[in-house]
């Protein structure tokens, strides 16, 4: 297998060559040689630029980093800079033109760099669309004066220079001592390996939870490292968690040794005259129109009684970013730092403060959660009380998780202690499972196939098999409300009914399916029930959040008086009072909701659209909503 592997990197290593260097051979092969030799300069002047990020790296004396940081910025430098040498092989004959354009790119290239390290001293994320378009427009609103902006735009000026100079240079240097081809393929195969070290380094570290790596990736821009769970497992080499030792020490050291600063003060609470238990109930991607008569009768049933919200919106697309709003109640952009890093923020609140009312917990799920770090953020402090169960079919293990919390309700739990259960039903979740035997209420079905389907495929059998599986979970969900009412639980018991986030069936006819791939309401609106003894049932149409949830439990139930700025992006269920928009994220990307209209950043641009219909334009934001985003997106890092 070493073998292999080893033959498989050197024909990398020379095709790579091969295509820079033979590909053009009958033209300037030396220019192409040039160039090369810029490129690795300029390798190594990204890494001495991205050293002023160095300054917000988590501490760590771990000899592994030091191998890590230099390997992994040069080796991406160099393989995202492999277009270009590929361009350059390709325009060849035309030295002078090659030279020019090479110094243009690079420049641009670093003058990106270094104004990031600018923005990210200040605001503690990197520069974006949205930042760019407000600071051209009205940059005094960031309290830069004219004389700071003519520095900033001084800087192509110095580097273009620089940039030429350093070609000179090469050019002078090639031009007396030509490079032979065999060294071009050195220094290509060298910075290759640089590469492979470092997304190595990254892919056993993210496995193994080794903040001293992964807690980098946020601080770098554009940097997607590897990621290789199953060939971590596969050859053995997980399994190890070092983030409970770094939090042991962080703990040790309190809040102040947190690249998370949450909450941001001491929080003050009252004595609270009634521990309700709390239940909260998650069905896996279920989207807003999927909570009715016909798909999930139970808790239709239970809505009648219930707080419903009817606007309601995940923190994310996906698992790892609804989990973490829901209950950190945190903005989801700050899961960047702390997936990347589980040691950066302490134990959710909204637990914590459960724990200290001495409740009894029983944290129980189907779906994955070891994989994406939900284990090692949300519960990290809950790793006793919490039992995930991903082995075999999602159904069988749907109702092996209801039976056990049946149990737990008739003879586990303490009657003189509350309680904070969970179930998180993995059902709806794609290839939305139910039983064979299961009578189907909605036909024709057909099992979906994301690598096949199309934007003319009839979505009407995809989410019928989709609704099946939503009936069958309201069907286990039903259990466990009966056995709540059974036990004569409903008076002191407030039940939440959401979902991570939701499931898109090509409604906007543009071949998106599932979710994680757009923030349109069919991957981002939740259905939200509340049921809240003594509240009377009401339908709020108002904008919520997953965000609002932890809030409205920490200060209605267990007490805190203080405000809710300390440690929430989001407010109570219940405060009517506007606010300028919401966050929503995936594992890539993150958008803002405002208005019923989505701005989705992408690298250097933003896709703008409705919420519903996405190929509805929507209008430019304002500075101020922009601000507030920008203000909310840094408040709670250090």
């Amino acid at each position: 297998m070493v073998l292999t592997a080893v033959a498989g990197w050197v024909t990398i290593c020379r095709v790579t060559y091969w295509l820079t260097m033979k590909a053009t051979q009958s033209i300037r092969v030396q220019t192409v040689m040039q160039i090369l030799w810029l490129t690795v300069i300029n390798c190594a002047l990204v890494l001495l630029v991205c050293s002023r990020y160095f300054r917000h790296f988590e501490p760590a004396d771990q000899w592994l980093r030091f191998i890590y940081v230099p390997t992994a910025i040069m080796g991406y430098a160099f393989v995202g800079a492999l277009v270009w040498l590929f361009f350059c092989a390709v325009l060849g004959s035309w030295p002078r033109l090659v030279h020019v354009l090479s110094v243009v790119f690079y420049t641009a290239c670093l003058v990106f760099l270094v104004a990031d390290t600018v923005v990210y001293d200040v605001y503690r994320f990197h520069i974006n669309a949205f930042f760019l378009s407000t600071f051209f427009t009205t940059f005094s609103d960031f309290g830069l004066s004219y004389g700071t902006v003519a520095a900033i735009f001084a800087i192509p000026v110095v580097l273009v220079a620089a940039q030429a100079l350093l070609l000179r240079w090469v050019v002078r240097r090639t031009t007396i001592r030509p490079m032979r081809r065999r060294t071009g393929l050195v220094v290509t195969g060298v910075m290759l390996s640089c590469f492979a070290v470092g997304q190595l380094i990254h892919a056993w570290a993210f496995e193994n939870n080794y903040f001293p790596v992964t807690s980098i990736t946020p601080h770098l821009p554009l940097y997607f490292p590897v990621r290789a769970h199953n060939f971590m497992v596969k050859v053995n080499l997980g399994g190890v968690d070092f983030a409970g030792q770094a939090d042991a020490e962080a703990n040790g050291g309190g809040n102040s040794t947190r690249a998370i600063l949450y909450p941001l003060h001491p929080l003050e609470y009252r004595p609270v005259s009634t521990n309700y238990n709390i239940l909260i109930i998650l069905l896996e991607s279920w989207r807003f129109d999927m909570m009715n008569e016909q798909v999930t009768p139970n808790l239709f049933e239970l809505a009648k009684k219930s707080c419903v919200f009817d606007r309601h919106y995940s923190g994310g697309s996906v698992t790892t970013t609804g989990m973490f709003t829901l209950f950190y109640g945190l903005a989801p952009t700050y899961w960047a730092v702390v997936g990347a890093n589980p040691s950066a923020i302490g134990p959710p609140i909204l637990l914590e403060e459960a724990r200290r009312l001495n409740y009894q917990f029983l944290l129980l799920a189907t779906t994955e959660m070891e994989r994406f770090k939900i284990v090692h953020t949300v519960f990290k402090a809950n790793r006793a009380d919490l039992h995930v169960d991903t082995k075999g079919l999602s159904w069988k293990r749907d109702a092996k998780m209801t039976d056990r919390f049946l149990e737990f309700l008739r003879t586990g739990r303490d009657p003189g202690r509350p309680f904070f259960g969970m179930v998180f039903y993995r059902s709806p979740h794609y290839n939305y499972y139910y039983p064979p035997d299961y009578p189907e209420q909605f036909k024709p079905t057909r099992l979906i196939n994301y690598a096949t389907t199309s934007r003319t495929d009839d979505p009407a059998p995809y989410r019928n098999r989709y609704k099946n599986a939503i009936r069958y979970a309201d069907a286990e969900v039903g259990k466990v409300l009966k056995e709540v009412q059974s036990a004569g639980l409903m008076d002191n018991t407030i039940i939440i009914v959401t979902s991570d986030h939701g499931e898109e069936f090509n409604e906007n006819g543009d071949n998106y399916w599932g979710h994680g791939s757009n923030f349109t309401r069919y991957q981002i609106q939740t259905p939200l029930i509340v049921y809240w003894p003594g509240r009377p049932p009401q339908h709020i149409t108002r904008e919520t959040s997953h965000v609002d949830i932890p809030p409205t439990l920490i200060s209605e139930v267990f007490g805190c008086n203080s405000a809710v700025e300390y440690y929430s992006s989001g407010r109570s269920l219940f405060d009517d009072s506007q606010r300028p928009g919401l966050m929503a994220a995936s594992y890539v990307n993150y958008a803002y909701i405002v208005n019923g209209f989505v701005y989705a950043l992408y690298p250097g641009y933003v896709k703008k659209h409705g919420v519903e219909d996405i190929w509805k334009p929507a209008p430019d934001l304002s500075p101020a909503v922009m601000k507030y985003f920008f203000a909310e997106q840094s408040r709670f890092r250090r």
